[in-house]
């Protein structure tokens, strides 16, 4: 980080997060030591863009990271964010205090090594800006042949197991709600469907796939909802709540209008013209949450981050935690 010494959110968010909560609070196991974890405290982030935000939870996450960098296992962390670019954003913040590794049969492919940070759907973006580069440059016939032929080989695997594939040991993975529903789901499928991972409705699991897969399934113990409000679609939420109430004001009129048409013998006025509500549908974060592979909410952290909390938001939020703002 640029800054010399940590923003007013940063210090406030770091005692509580880095909290363990008191009796009453949920535990769970992990797979691998079979020790119990404490459950830490759930917070809301709340603060200007530029204060440091990121660093707040990231710090405090990293911190209380039960195996530190090698051992938190696969997936112990899970950022979603409103785009791929801001995931990527944050892969850069968790690279300076978690450096990359360098695998050791991996030297030659990846000198730069690996990210402690997966981002879901990253190749994608590369692959976008790598085209827009090679826009109007040719190459040699057999050269695209190859490259049509393997394409044509990699899309009979679904996208969640490519990402599976190459997920690796990351204790931390960031994406979009839609990008990692897709690959929880095909963690499942994998885990939990032999005639899936066996080779009768797919091409076979391999090995590497089924591992990531079980380790997604066990070890997740903190969410982060990064730019809660756009995750949330709080603006629509807030459009919602705010016609209903006027749709029953105007209800509320019609009827003491209608009603006082009646003692003075007058023909009641004509009804309002109906609008259209407009209904704030369950958003991907929400049905991320509610497929996620963990019994209860509550066996896990939940950390949200926000440039601003207005009522609506914190109505959003105490439907999926009950916690204190930094």
């Amino acid at each position: 980080s640029e800054r010399s010494a940590p923003t007013s959110v940063q210090r406030a968010a770091f005692p509580i997060l880095t909290a363990t909560q008191g009796k009453g609070s949920g535990s769970r196991r992990s797979a691998k030591k079979q020790q119990r974890l404490p459950k830490r405290t759930n917070a809301i982030i709340a603060s200007p863009t530029g204060t440091g935000k990121t660093l707040a939870y990231l710090l405090p996450l990293l911190c209380t990271s039960p195996g530190g960098q090698t051992g938190e296992g696969t997936g112990g962390v899970l950022i979603v964010t409103p785009t791929i670019e801001l995931a990527v954003q944050i892969q850069r913040e968790v690279d300076v205090l978690w450096p990359r590794q360098r695998q050791p049969l991996e030297e030659e492919e990846d000198s730069f090594g690996r990210s402690s940070l997966f981002v879901v759907g990253a190749d994608e973006l590369d692959n976008e800006s790598n085209n827009n580069l090679q826009d109007g440059s040719t190459g040699m016939d057999g050269e695209e042949e190859e490259d049509t032929n393997n394409n044509s080989q990699e899309e009979e695997i679904p996208p969640g197991r490519r990402t599976l594939q190459s997920i690796g040991h990351a204790p931390l993975i960031a994406g979009t709600p839609k990008m990692l529903r897709m690959l929880y789901r095909e963690a499942e499928r994998i885990a939990n469907d032999p005639n899936y991972y066996n080779g009768i409705l797919a091409p076979r699991v391999s090995q590497e796939e089924r591992v990531a897969s079980l380790a997604l399934l066990s070890n997740l113990r903190a969410i982060v909802l990064d730019e809660a409000d756009r995750l949330l679609r709080t603006e629509a939420a807030a459009r919602e709540a705010t016609e209903r109430k006027q749709r029953k004001i105007a209800r509320r009129k019609a009827e003491e209008a209608a009603a006082a048409a009646m003692e003075e013998y007058l023909p009641p006025p004509p009804p309002a013209k109906k609008r259209r509500l407009i209904i704030a549908r369950q958003t991907q974060t929400e049905l991320l949450l509610r497929d996620l592979p963990v019994p209860d909410l509550d066996d896990v952290q939940i950390v949200c981050a926000s440039a601003t909390i207005g009522r609506t938001m914190r109505r959003q939020l105490m439907q999926i935690l009950d916690a204190p703002s930094a």
